[in-house]
C-alpha cells in the first residue's frame, strides 16, 4: 500500500501544528480537561489529553514511514543518527532515572517529535511548510488575545509589567513570547512582508512580541531576523564568493559579539533587565549542586523536576520547572554525556546549515532562515531551555529546521517528490 492521498497528510500537518503549537492543550484546558497543572504533582501527572493525540502523532509517523513512498527508515537513519543516539542514551537512563514513568513518557514524547519531524521536512517542501507554520502562529496570537481580552486579563506594552504579558494560548509567558519570535524569523525569512496579508501579519507578531513583556524573545527574535537579513545579504549563488563571504560575516559576528560583551549591562538595562538575568544566575547557583551530585549520567530524561530530588528546592524556591537553560538542563536530564550529545546535535545541525548555505542559492532549502535559527536557538538555549524540551514548540521548530537542512543537504533539493500544502 503506497500512500497518495493529500488530504491525509494534511490532517497530519495541522494535527501536528495545532499539538506542538499549543493549540490543543488550550482547546482542551477550555473544556475543563487535559489542563496539567504548573507544580510539582502536575510535572509528575502529565497531560493525559497531550499524551493521547502524542500516541496519534506517533502511530501515524510510523504509518507513513513505513507506507510513504517518499520516506523509509535508511533515509530516517542517515538523517537522524543524532537523534537516535540521543533517545537510546535516553532510553538507557531508564535504568538510573529518579522517575522512571515519568522518563519514559517523555523519551516516548520526544521520540514522536522527532519522527513528525522528519516526515514533515521529507514531505513537504520546506517554504511551504515554515508557511504553514508562520501563518498557525499568526492565528495562536489572534485567538490568544481574544482569550486574554474576553478573560479580563490584562495586557500592557513594555517590559516593566511582566504578570500582563501575552501568553494567550500558552501557560507559560516566556514560552508564549518565544513563539512569537519564531513567528517574526519565519516571516522575515520566507520574505512574508510584500502583500497586504503579510503586512497584517507581520504586524500583529510585532504587536505581540511588544506586549509579551519577554526581553528574551525580543533578543531571540532581533537576532533570528538580523541573521537571515544578513546570510541573504551576502549570499551568492557561487559557492567559492559564498565561503569567503561567510568568512566574512564570521569576523563581523566576532566584533559584534565583543560589543556587545563590552555593553552588555547596558543593553540589559535598556531592557529593563538586569545582570543576573531576571535571577537566572541565582537559579543556576542552586541548581549546580544537584548537577555536581550526578554529574555523569543525571537524573534521567525529564526526571529531576518530578522526583523527590527537587522537593527540598522547592519548598524552599517554588516550582520553577526547569533550569531555565537548555544547557544545564541536559546536566540534569543526563550529566556530562547528555550535555556532550547536545553539543554534538548542534555541531551536526550547524554543520548541514553552513552547507547548505555555502553549495549556492535555492529558493526551496531556506538556507538563510535555517541557519539563523540555528545559531539563534543555540544562543538563547543559554538562558532558556530550548534544545530537548521534549514536546515543546521550540524543540519543534528545532527539529523541523533540522531535518530540513538534513534532506536539502541529501537531496541537494526539495523541489521534487515533496508536497507544497
Amino acid at each position: 500500500m503506497i500512500i497518495q492521498n493529500k488530504q491525509l497528510l494534511w490532517v497530519y500537518l495541522l494535527l501536528s501544528i495545532g499539538f506542538y503549537a499549543g493549540f490543543i492543550r488550550f482547546l482542551g484546558t477550555l473544556m475543563g480537561f487535559g489542563g496539567a497543572q504548573g507544580d510539582f504533582e502536575g510535572a509528575a501527572a502529565g497531560n493525559l489529553v497531550n499524551q493521547l493525540v502524542a500516541l496519534s502523532l506517533l502511530l501515524m509517523s510510523l504509518f507513513f514511514l513505513l507506507k510513504s513512498a517518499r520516506l523509509n527508515i535508511r533515509q530516517f537513519l542517515s538523517q537522524g543518527w543524532i537523534w537516535i543516539a540521543l533517545i537510546g542514551f535516553f532510553s538507557l537512563s531508564l535504568m538510573w532515572s529518579a522517575t522512571p514513568f515519568v522518563s519514559f513518557r517523555r523519551i516516548v514524547g520526544f521520540s514522536t517529535l522527532v519522527l513528525v519531524c522528519f516526515v514533515l521536512a521529507n514531505t513537504f517542501t520546506a517554504k511551504s511548510l515554515f508557511n504553514v507554520i508562520s501563518n498557525a502562529i499568526v492565528a495562536a496570537v489572534i485567538f490568544g488575545f481574544m482569550y486574554q481580552v474576553l478573560s479580563g486579563q490584562q495586557i500592557a506594552f513594555g517590559l516593566g509589567d511582566r504578570d500582563a504579558g501575552l501568553r494567550g494560548i500558552f501557560q507559560d509567558k516566556n514560552a508564549a513570547a518565544r513563539v512569537y519570535a519564531y513567528g517574526l524569523i519565519l516571516f522575515v525569512g520566507l520574505q512574508k512582508y510584500r502583500t497586504k496579508t503579510d503586512i497584517v501579519g507581520l504586524s500583529i507578531l510585532v504587536f505581540a512580541l511588544t506586549v509579551s513583556q519577554s526581553a528574551s524573545a525580543i533578543i531571540l527574535a532581533t537576532m533570528g531576523c538580523g541573521l537571515v537579513i544578513l546570510f541573504r545579504i551576502f549570499r551568492s549563488n557561487n559557492k567559492h564568493y559564498n565561503f569567503r563571504r561567510l568568512m566574512l560575516v564570521f569576523i563581523l559576528l566576532a566584533v559584534a559579539t565583543v560589543i556587545v560583551s563590552i555593553l552588555y549591562e547596558y543593553l540589559l538595562s535598556l531592557l529593563g533587565r538586569d545582570a543576573n538575568l531576571t535571577d537566572r544566575t541565582i537559579i543556576w547557583e542552586l541548581i549546580l549542586p544537584y548537577i555536581e551530585d550526578k554529574p555523569i549520567f543525571g537524573y534521567g530524561f525529564g526526571s529531576f523536576w518530578a522526583s523527590g530530588y527537587v522537593a527540598d528546592f522547592v519548598e524552599r524556591w517554588g516550582f520553577i520547572g526547569n533550569a531555565h537553560s537548555g544547557y544545564l538542563e541536559a546536566m540534569l536530564n543526563g550529566g556530562v554525556i547528555g550535555f556532550a550529545l547536545l553539543v554534538t546535535l548542534l555541531v551536526v545541525f550547524i554543520k548541514y546549515a553552513l552547507k547548505n548555505y555555502v553549495n549556492g542559492e535555492n529558493k526551496y532549502d531556506c538556507a538563510e532562515l535555517v541557519l539563523a535559527m540555528c545559531a539563534a536557538q543555540a544562543v538563547i538555549n543559554y538562558i532558556g531551555f530550548i534544545v530537548l524540551n521534549h514536546n515543546s514548540f521550540d524543540m519543534f521548530i528545532f527539529s523541523v529546521a533540522f531535518f530540513v537542512a538534513a534532506s536539502a543537504l541529501k537531496k541537494n533539493t526539495l523541489r521534487h517528490d515533496t508536497y507544497r500544502p
